[in-house]
């Protein structure tokens, strides 16, 4: 009988009813499973019976908010009633409350500057009346507007053009609204149009307008044109002309006192230089001066303060990280950024405006700017000589590529999006309450996990998995999808991925600690995705050695050491939990910001518990799907990368899909043009015919995929390195031998897509056949050094070792084990030790971690180098020939180097190692006084810094960076004054270990010589 108080079954002794009720129940199974075998496989009926019904309601989230403090400020739509087409400018103008907006493809709008406002006005379609415009990057108007009635727009043509690039002049009627006439344009001023063309433009407190140039080429190599130094040419500047007069034939003049009106050979329009793309230009209405964002190209982007006649080093420099040290400089000395923010915070840099307004005054005469990539928002405040206060204003879900202030100096940004989704923000007061306190610092707290030791989800989360898993370190992971309440996503073509709020994606990821044993597996950490104010969130929650729970990572992320049994023996491991930063450079808002949750990776089958079932075909009989494409699962689909049943052409594709295509995309916040996604053909990839844009490694001929020579495809080598370079650069330290053999084979072995049409250029390829006959040559020449002599053997690895190529070659034969003992132990000493980093890379996959290349970095620590016992002779080579040789480009020693610097000839008598070494990482601390940098200004506005030669009542004698002498009349000198900075750049020993950096010591300290200057020479 049944207790109805407890709700308890007491069973009594059985009757016929129970016993019939029994038989009937097994029948009525018996029978579903029949029928349920019989109906067809994914059909209806079929998930009917077997009970895969709705899913359940997801309840237990209690992932709500932030685990800090909320941001001071947060963000508004300003006109919720309009919207524009990639807009590219914001901008007002004298005279009138009216806002104008450019976007990209030219067409000009105004509109009233109310919040209700609900139609813009056309100013003028540039494109129309100019047809080859290809961009329109600045606009701008006259300071006397309306009564000068100009305005000036920054047009670019095809690029590689001389006068592709123009600042275009248009007479703006009165008429309300207003209206250019196409009738007027006037062409004020043209140069190089190609890659970077910067295209801010601004009028100055002077009346002078100030154009921002980049350096005319692509992302890579990086200044190829070698402009960034240059003033004879207009690029990479900042560039200042007047454009009420005309002069010499020209349609502007060259303002007297810009600094370089009177170096012999340079351009007079350069205000300052050293840019590499100056995005965005403002001037402070209060103070005058002007601020530049620069993006950068590999690690950094920067904010400046701009200066008359200033360098801003490009491509010396990447803010503080040498790129060409030892190419010519300019005429001025470098000087730093006022801020440089690595990429790991920003990607693509966007300068704002110092503001002046009333609504925030807690943000009065504070530099507010943006990132487009990364939609963050800072303010700073600078005094001259540092930064007194800084601060991460907001975290916006924007592609921030533009500033504008209204007649107040309000403030507003903009969201570079199309077909009308372009929009104007604003910052607001953040009214959130601080609610971190109860975001869930443990994952058991997270509401995701029904019993979390278990790894048991809660009801409700689905748990999934994909067709090709990112490569991760030999780890595995498990994956779910937690949709709050009974919340669906739209499944729809084209509109995949619009998530409720308060979704959640997760990963729980795992190693086994005895490789291959999957009874050793521990889990090492759970990322979580959460979707909150329409935003992707990062977080992880690190798992406690006794595997019952994990711990919220902090926002820096975390080291995990490991002890992994392998074949060879105990192997030290460090596990980086990566930074909620470093998540977010892969999980961009450009890319979507889920890369996990697609048709092309879950159309696969998945056992939920009733057999294997199509997880897009569970997921919509489960109700996930507010509108579910009922063709989803029989679309081209990613397949098992290691699945060898699968094409050669998709197992491959697939690889590069899920492990590149999140950052080698449009948008995705890298400086390459290839766009690894499986849906594209392989034309449309780029990798064929397209060359590297991070340098070819000495490869000589190379592009990034040579069809049938992997040996000479970038795309490889990249992944096969380690150290710089090395492909993937982020989450992951350990190489994929199988993910390796397979593009290996793919680059050998595939076949060249189609041409698309006859303009078209024929793919460069080579024969498998001549790769496989050079590397069996390679392979036969191992095996002959086997049976030398240690000498002679070591001269046969030492000749394999000399070109990139053939140790590419080497290196892949060893991985292959197909080397012979004695001549992979030589192989191996020779392939770590060597100086050309190109070669050595290749190698470091044979020593164990903690033998590997550990290179120093920006953080250097002096004691760790001085503890080191430095090879004087491999110092010498490393200064003339190696990771040093940049020092010889200033510093003369041994008969060798240049004569800029001090001679280097006695330095180790002068100085002890520690001393030496303090002059190297810091070696503005303490400048010589006849080391010193001078600056000296003309009273025409010619600018001279360098070396003080001589000084006297007739003239001032300045040796500059190109080794020359300057000689200024005395009469002549309007500035002299000694520079903080030394012409030594910083940052000299961060690509070189510390061993090498003690072996550099060791060479400076044996060069002990009398120099003329030691005998008080001149």
């Amino acid at each position: 009988m049944i207790d109805s108080d407890s709700a308890n079954c007491t069973w009594a002794p059985m009757n016929r009813c129970y016993q019939a009720a029994i038989v009937a129940t097994l029948c009525l199974f018996f029978v579903s499973e029949i029928l349920a075998a019989n109906a067809p496989a994914g059909s209806d009926q079929r998930r009917t019976l077997l009970g895969l019904g709705p899913r359940p309601a997801w309840t237990a989230s209690r992932v709500k908010g932030l685990p800090q403090p909320p941001y001071r400020f947060s963000y508004e739509n300003a006109f919720p009633g309009i919207g524009f087409d990639q807009p590219v400018v914001l901008t007002n103008a004298p005279g009138t409350s009216r806002f104008f907006v450019a976007e990209v493809k030219g067409k000009i709008y105004s509109f009233e500057n109310r919040r209700d406002v609900d139609q813009v006005d056309l100013l003028i379609d540039i494109r129309q009346h100019i047809p080859s415009l290809q961009q329109l990057y600045g606009i701008t108007f006259h300071p006397n507007f309306p009564d000068t009635p100009y305005l000036y727009a920054c047009v670019i043509s095809k690029s590689g053009l001389p006068d592709g690039t123009k600042i275009t002049r248009f007479t703006v009627e009165n008429s309300d609204p207003p209206v250019a006439d196409p009738a007027s344009a006037k062409v004020v001023y043209e140069w190089l149009s190609g890659g970077h063309n910067g295209c801010a433009i601004k009028f100055g407190h002077d009346g002078y307008l100030y154009i921002s140039t980049g350096d005319g080429v692509g992302p890579n190599p990086p200044d190829t044109k070698r402009a960034g130094q240059d003033v004879s040419n207009v690029l990479c500047s900042i560039l200042r002309i007047d454009v009420d007069h005309e002069e010499n034939g020209r349609p502007f003049a060259i303002p007297p006192d810009n600094p370089f009106v009177d170096l012999e050979g340079a351009k007079g329009e350069v205000w300052c230089y050293g840019f590499r793309n100056p995005w965005k230009i403002s001037v402070d209405r209060e103070t005058g001066d002007i601020w530049a964002a620069d993006v950068g190209w590999e690690a950094w982007e920067m904010v400046y303060r701009v200066e008359r006649g200033g360098n801003y080093g490009w491509s010396i420099m990447e803010g503080p990280q040498p790129v060409h040290p030892g190419e010519k400089r300019g005429p001025t000395p470098i000087l730093p950024p006022v801020k440089a923010h690595d990429h790991f915070e920003a990607r693509s840099i966007t300068g704002g405006f110092v503001y002046r307004g009333k609504k925030f005054p807690e943000l009065l005469g504070a530099y507010l700017y943006g990132d487009y990539s990364t939609g963050k928002m800072w303010g700073l405040r600078y005094d001259g000589e540092r930064v007194t206060w800084e601060e991460e204003l907001v975290d916006t879900a924007t592609a921030i590529v533009g500033y504008g202030e209204d007649n107040d100096g309000e403030l507003y940004f903009l969201d570079y999006k199309e077909h009308g989704d372009g929009k104007i923000y604003q910052i607001i007061p953040n009214l959130d309450e601080d609610t971190s306190a109860q975001f869930p610092r443990k994952l058991s707290d997270t509401g995701l996990f029904e019993t979390t030791a278990d790894h048991v989800l809660a009801a409700g989360v689905v748990p999934y998995a994909v067709n090709a898993p990112l490569w991760h370190d030999h780890s595995v992971a498990t994956r779910f999808l937690a949709l709050p309440g009974n919340g669906q996503l739209d499944g729809s073509p084209g509109a995949w991925g619009a998530y409720p709020e308060g979704t959640v994606i997760g990963r729980t990821v795992s190693i086994d600690l005895r490789a291959g044993d999957p009874h050793s597996s521990r889990r090492l950490e759970t990322q979580i995705f959460h979707f909150e104010n329409d935003d992707w969130l990062p977080y992880t929650y690190v798992w406690n050695e006794e595997q019952t729970d994990a711990e919220l990572a902090d926002v820096g992320g975390a080291e995990l050491d490991l002890t992994i049994v392998t074949a060879a023996g105990e192997e030290k491991r460090t596990w980086h939990v990566s930074s909620r930063a470093e998540c977010s450079m892969c999980h961009t808002d450009k890319v979507g910001s889920v890369l996990g949750v697609s048709p092309e990776q879950l159309d696969r089958p998945y056992d939920y518990g009733y057999g294997p079932e199509n997880q897009l075909e569970a997921w919509r009989t489960m109700g996930m799907f507010t509108k579910p494409d009922e063709n989803a699962a029989r679309k081209r689909s990613l397949v098992d990368p290691y699945d060898r049943a699968a094409k050669l052409d998709d197992r491959a594709r697939s690889y590069l899909h899920a492990n590149c295509r999140h950052c080698h995309r449009p948008g995705g916040g890298g400086t390459s043009m290839i766009h690894l996604n499986y849906l594209l053909t392989l034309r449309e990839n780029n990798v064929i015919n397209a060359l590297p844009t991070q340098g070819k490694f000495e490869l000589a001929g190379t592009e990034i995929l040579t069809p049938g020579d992997p040996y000479a495809s970038v795309l490889f080598y990249r992944m096969w390195k380690l150290g710089r370079g090395r492909m993937p650069h982020m989450g992951s330290e350990i190489p994929d031998e199988r993910g390796l053999d397979l593009i290996h084979d793919w680059i050998a072995r595939s076949a060249l897509p189609p041409m698309k049409n006859e303009q078209d250029k024929p793919a460069k390829t080579r024969a498998w056949s001549e790769t496989q006959a050079e590397l069996t040559a390679v392979l036969e020449r191992l095996r002959q050094a086997a049976d030398m002599k240690p000498e002679a053997r070591s001269l046969i690895v030492s000749r394999l070792l000399g070109t990139t190529r053939s140790a590419f070659m080497v290196s892949r034969l060893m991985a292959r084990e197909k080397v012979p003992d004695v001549v992979y132990a030589e192989v191996a000493k020779q392939g770590a030790k060597t100086v050309n980093v190109n070669v050595r890379d290749l190698f470091e996959r044979f020593l164990p971690p903690e033998q590997r290349t550990q290179r120093l970095g920006e953080e250097i620590d002096p004691a760790a180098i001085l503890s080191l016992r430095g090879d004087v002779e491999r110092g010498r080579r490393a200064f003339l020939y190696g990771a040093a040789s940049a020092c010889k480009n200033c510093h003369r020693a041994q008969e060798s180097g240049g004569v800029l610097g001090p001679d280097l000839s006695g330095i180790g008598k002068k100085y002890k190692p520690a001393e030496l070494l303090e002059t190297i990482v810091n070696p503005s601390k303490a400048v010589e006084d006849k080391y010193r940098p001078y600056l000296v200004v003309s009273t025409s506005g010619a600018i001279v810094t360098g070396l003080l030669v001589q000084k006297n009542a007739d003239a001032v004698v300045i040796k500059n960076a190109e080794n020359k002498v300057v000689r200024i009349p005395a009469d002549e000198v309007a500035q002299f004054a000694p520079q903080k900075k030394s012409i030594m750049p910083e940052q000299l020993l961060r690509d070189l270990t510390a061993q090498e950096a003690a072996d550099l010591l060791a060479f400076l300290g044996s060069l002990q010589a009398e120099t003329e200057a030691d005998k008080g020479g001149d």
